[in-house]
C-alpha cells in the first residue's frame, strides 16, 4: 500500500472547502500563522476535522 504525504496544500484545500477561507489569506505565511490569526474560531478547526 501506497503512502501519501499530508501537505500544506492539501490542508489549504481543506480550510478553502470547510471554513470557506480565501486564497489571499492562505499565503505561504499562513503555514506558521494560530488560527486565530487567520480569523478562524475553533467551530472552524471542528468543521475541518
Amino acid at each position: 500500500m501506497t503512502q501519501r504525504n499530508f501537505t500544506f496544500d492539501d490542508l489549504r484545500t481543506i480550510l478553502r472547502e470547510a471554513a470557506g477561507l480565501e486564497d489571499e489569506v492562505l499565503g505561504d505565511d499562513a503555514l506558521d500563522a494560530a488560527f486565530e490569526d487567520l480569523g478562524l474560531e475553533s467551530l472552524a478547526l471542528l468543521e475541518t476535522g
